[in-house]
């Protein structure tokens, strides 16, 4: 499964610029796009992507299949601040991971689960036709 995310570049030469310009990026003000921590791996009979999605829930979260693609997009607001900021590490903003899918993979059965923070989408590979011996006339 090849990973493409749009935003990697992007955050990247953020994160660089930030530093050149001595901007700290442990401020009160840590609105922007992020890229939450993900593990995807293969089973042998589905693919799974895990996404560290804390404090959100589902009405945060879309997950959507386009044209081959697997799309998870969200975004994780900013809750309001106390009367004083110390320090905020943790992103806000919003977020876009996406997946070129095989076309071994069947996308009618895509499951999405977010529990305790973490979002699994479960992608089942397509079920092999049990092979067919011909007879030769």
């Amino acid at each position: 499964m090849e990973s493409r995310d749009s935003f990697d570049d992007f955050y990247s030469i953020k994160k660089r610029l930030d530093t050149f310009f001595g901007q700290d990026s442990d401020s009160c003000d840590n609105t922007s796009f992020w890229r939450p921590a993900m593990d995807v791996y293969e089973t042998a009979s589905t693919f799974v992507v895990k996404i560290e999605l804390p404090e959100l829930d589902e009405n945060d979260i879309s997950v959507r299949v386009e044209k081959g693609l697997l799309k998870i997009s969200g975004e994780r607001k900013k809750k309001p601040a106390a009367k004083s900021c110390i320090q905020i590490e943790r992103p806000y903003g919003p977020f876009l991971r996406q997946f070129r899918l095989p076309a071994s993979v069947d996308d009618e059965r895509i499951n999405a689960e977010l529990r305790d923070g973490i979002l699994t989408v479960a992608i089942p590979k397509k079920s092999c036709d049990t092979p067919v011996s011909l007879k030769i006339n």
